[in-house]
């Protein structure tokens, strides 16, 4: 039973709020449980123990089943310890389980669902089980369209557009990222932005009809908030893109402004669009 504890609304910076929030998801903990850990710090200098706790081993008949051939009880413990806030060895138990499929199709697609699963935490692992799943399946769109993404993020331009070109037509957000990737490197070599910039367009476009999510509204801003950032060649894209999303989606009302204020403009930590989907 947890100790009563007397209720002390405080009030935080939206800022301080947001980051105490990610740290608190990261590490598997409240919210509350990290206010308090800093509080006794400061009164009493109570080390800031941090680290996930009550890391339980995997129960032995799972890992017989698994040493025998199954993977089933395989997925169920890299399950359990991503559980247990243990992502990275989590994921690598995934990547193993994937490897006891005899279809090399199948094993792609684990391997996906694990870089989906363990995206926000390592961009690094994420990338590598999509390499090893386009090794085994180089004809599997999700992959590239995944890793296309991901290489647009690290700056990778050039890796990016030959990914993404392969299925752009199939993926609207392989065709929204092609854009932005081709975008770049326009701009980073001064060559035409005008192909890209259509791209892009099309992609928003299409996006936006016909949707209700309000996730997938901040995620469109996001992108629109960049447009807006790359200066006043873009702002008749941005207003244009308003007008079509305020006619065509069910969000609420989207004003040019928030393209302004929109806090997450594609940071580079953003997830792969499509990668809960």
């Amino acid at each position: 039973m947890k100790e009563h504890l007397d209720r002390f609304p405080a009030r935080l910076p939206p800022d301080l709020k947001k980051a105490l929030s990610e740290r608190a998801e990261a590490l598997g903990k409240s919210m509350n449980d990290l206010v308090v850990l800093g509080v006794r710090n400061v009164l009493e200098a109570t080390p800031l123990d941090l680290t996930p706790s009550a890391v339980e081993d995997a129960h032995e008949d799972l890992v017989v089943l698994t040493i025998e051939g199954e993977i089933g009880p395989a997925k169920g413990i890299a399950g359990h310890y991503a559980e247990l806030h243990q992502h990275n060895l989590s994921a690598l138990l995934y990547w193993m389980a994937s490897r006891m499929q005899t279809d090399p199709r199948l094993i792609a697609t684990e391997l996906v669902r694990s870089a989906d699963g363990v995206r926000k935490r390592s961009s690094r692992i994420a990338k590598a089980l999509l390499k090893s799943a386009l090794e085994y399946n180089p004809a599997s769109d999700v992959a590239k369209s995944r890793l296309g993404q991901l290489l647009y993020f690290e700056g990778d331009y050039a890796g990016a557009i030959e990914l993404l070109d392969r299925v752009r037509e199939d993926d609207n957000y392989a065709k929204l990222f092609h854009g932005w990737a081709t975008l770049e490197l326009a701009l980073r070599e001064g060559g035409s932005t005008v192909a890209a910039r259509e791209e892009i367009v099309v992609a928003m476009r299409r996006w936006a009809l016909g949707q209700r999510s309000p996730e997938n509204r901040e995620r469109w801003l996001a992108n629109l908030a960049r447009l807006w950032e790359h200066g006043p060649d873009f702002e008749r894209l941005v207003a244009d893109l308003v007008s079509y999303a305020n006619d065509n989606s069910s969000w609420a009302l989207i004003k040019v402004e928030d393209a302004v204020r929109s806090e997450r403009a594609l940071r580079p930590n953003a997830e792969p669009n499509g990668a809960r989907e």
